[in-house]
């Protein structure tokens, strides 16, 4: 089911009341792996732990949270994540650290306008 959020923020002047402001979101993937996902994200990719729950962890890195859900069912296998880096230099960088798992080198992308 869906919800409204409501909130109420004031001014000096006025109070203005906003319905359904989205603060933020994140992308929860099922797997049966969630310990060995937890260890790669944390430990090589540099993302923190931001919730525990019940079968549920959820990291985050900058502004990028990415949430895992330990499930018997089977995972989710599709979804790309962007991270942003601050510079191609520090794109190599991360490429070098995570080599043994990368498809192929960082490359310009025209289409898009990225490295």
């Amino acid at each position: 089911t869906a919800s409204t959020a409501r909130t109420v923020s004031s001014t000096a002047n006025n109070e203005k009341e906003t319905i359904g402001q989205m603060l933020g979101g994140l992308v929860f993937l099922k797997t049966g792996k969630r310990a060995q996902l937890i260890d790669f994200y944390t430990n090589r990719i540099g993302m923190s732990v931001w919730l525990e729950q019940p079968n549920i962890t959820i990291l985050s890195h900058g502004n990028m949270i990415l949430g895992f859900h330990e499930s018997d069912e089977p995972p989710d296998l599709q979804g790309m994540y962007t991270f942003v880096y601050p510079s191609r230099g520090a794109v190599d960088e991360m490429y070098r650290k995570l080599k043994d798992t990368a498809d192929a080198k960082p490359r310009d992308n025209e289409r898009y306008s990225i490295y």
